[in-house]
């Protein structure tokens, strides 16, 4: 279940959990607002709605980390198999539930995050990432609506805020 949440009625705010911190974006006529928190850190962020792009984009990939740390844990995990039916491991006795403890390690970390993670990237007026928003996996059609609701609002506000620098 997701823990996208709205403020009232025009949704210009939502919150989620993504690994070990809380994200809350919101907005009003001037400003987007990130916050966030975790265990060991937390701090917020203001982006001038002006300077932000309208038009969003989304994309959906899996973290080159986790690719790269699953292969290493399967390629330990068959070395273990190798070696341990091979004459090195009556040399080095260890070596076997060293590279078993090893791969386990780095094997529980990697599946729980191969899934691909869909993002929501908005951007500066010159193109560049400003802020990304992610859409959990777990995404209720409520939550969706919500989540839809709140980047129409959003892009909305941004046009008006660059309205309103235009004609100054």
């Amino acid at each position: 279940m997701s823990n996208i949440k709205s403020i009232n009625s025009k949704i210009n705010k939502i919150s989620y959990k993504w690994k070990k911190y809380h994200y809350t974006f919101y907005f009003d006529d001037e400003y987007l607002y990130k916050n966030w928190k975790g265990n060991d850190s937390s701090g917020s962020r203001i982006y001038t709605l002006e300077n932000l792009n309208p038009k969003f984009d989304k994309e959906t990939f899996t973290d080159q980390k986790v690719i790269k740390n699953m292969r290493i844990s399967i390629t330990l995990l068959l070395f273990s198999v190798v070696f341990f039916f091979s004459d090195f491991n009556n040399h080095i006795p260890l070596l076997v539930p060293f590279l078993i403890i090893y791969s386990i390690i780095f094997f529980p970390k990697s599946i729980r995050r191969i899934l691909p993670e869909t993002w929501v990237y908005i951007f500066d007026g010159y193109g560049k990432h400003a802020v990304s928003l992610l859409i959990p996996d777990d995404e209720s059609d409520e939550d969706k609506t919500k989540r839809k609701q709140f980047e129409k609002n959003l892009s909305k506000q941004i046009e008006k805020a660059i309205e309103c620098a235009c004609a100054i």
